[in-house]
């Protein structure tokens, strides 16, 4: 009976190698940032944080006292005098340094203009004021003393500062041999930047050298299927006399496996001439001892079964067959010939 071969080592190889080149092309299309991130130092969070100038603040926290006096006044002149001094503060203003380091200075007229034309009511102005007041606080540094205590702390220890060293070498060689291995590393990154488009091209090419040698597998591979299944074709008796007598002539001269094969199909087609069987080359020798059982005769199926397991040692493992074992053979198929 016919069965597919598979390849064995195409496949995988060819699965192993383009796994291996992707590897290798991420690797290279990384390289370029490896410098950056060996290079990269991370802020010193003790750096100094830039306060927004508090006398701004003080004088939004001096027009706001003023403006909760002219909500409270009962005359209007009071009321008003409240509002001129609450403007009056709001002139005195000074450059406010943000965080980021900019310095911007408050432009504060138009409110001033509301206030002394009497447009602005004083809850309206201390609304806008107390704004303005929210938004200065933001500004202000969270950290407190006690923050940054708790943070030296943790930033005199190690990895953040180098405790002496245990080394029997000298701190002087060991600082040598630290900045070395730095510039080998950087360097070899920086190599492989430069160098990436000659990997991929590299890799590209043995993606392909691979595959023209896996095509190549295949179709000799297709080439050796199609022969051996010719020369099976070729082989196949016409009728089960003729597959017997067959058998007999290559069992004289010793070729046991071929003989075998010859007196499995003579069964087959004595099975098929007397309506046993009808045999299909098709089916697989598991698939025919199926198809024997199904046909009701399932003690035909059992007699045929010590046939199917020699033919299939011997065709298909390559099994020496013995001269005793190929008599036994012979007698199995007349007890099945017989039956």
């Amino acid at each position: 009976m016919k069965r597919w071969r598979l390849v064995r080592s195409g496949p995988g190889l060819v699965l192993l190698t383009t796994a291996l080149i992707a590897t290798l092309t991420a690797a290279m299309l990384v390289a370029p940032v490896l410098p950056s991130l060996a290079a990269a130092r991370p802020a010193s969070p003790l750096q100094a944080q830039t306060q927004p100038s508090s006398g701004y603040r003080e004088a939004v926290t001096q027009a706001l006292a003023s403006l909760q006096t002219a909500s409270a006044a009962s005359d209007d002149s009071a009321r008003d005098a409240a509002m001129q001094k609450a403007s009056a503060a709001l002139e005195r203003v000074e450059p406010v340094t943000l965080p980021s380091g900019s310095v911007m200075t408050p432009d504060n007229a138009a409110l001033i203009r509301d206030m002394r034309a009497g447009t602005l009511t004083p809850d309206e102005a201390k609304a806008r004021l107390t704004a303005v007041r929210d938004a200065l606080d933001t500004l202000q540094p969270t950290d407190s003393t006690a923050d940054r205590a708790v943070l030296s702390a943790i930033l005199g220890k190690p990895p953040f500062v180098q405790l002496p060293s245990s080394s029997w070498l000298p701190a002087w060689l060991t600082q040598q041999l630290d900045e070395l291995l730095r510039r080998f590393f950087n360097g070899l990154a920086n190599n492989l930047s430069d160098a990436r488009f000659d990997f991929l091209g590299l890799g590209v090419l043995l993606l392909v050298v691979i595959s023209i040698f896996f095509l190549r597998h295949m179709r000799n591979n297709m080439a050796r299927e199609s022969t051996l299944t010719q020369a099976e074709d070729d082989a196949m008796p016409g009728s089960s006399e003729a597959a017997l007598g067959r058998a007999h002539t290559l069992a004289l001269g010793g070729n046991y496996r071929d003989a075998v094969r010859q007196l499995y199909l003579g069964t087959l087609l004595i099975l098929d001439e007397r309506g046993k069987l009808r045999y299909d080359r098709t089916l697989t020798n598991r698939e025919t001892l199926r198809a024997v059982s199904a046909h009701g005769s399932p003690a035909l199926a059992d007699a045929l079964r010590p046939i199917v397991d020699l033919y299939d040692r011997t065709w298909y493992g390559y099994a020496t067959v013995a001269p005793e074992e190929f008599t036994r053979y012979q007698h199995q198929v007349e007890e099945v010939r017989n039956a």
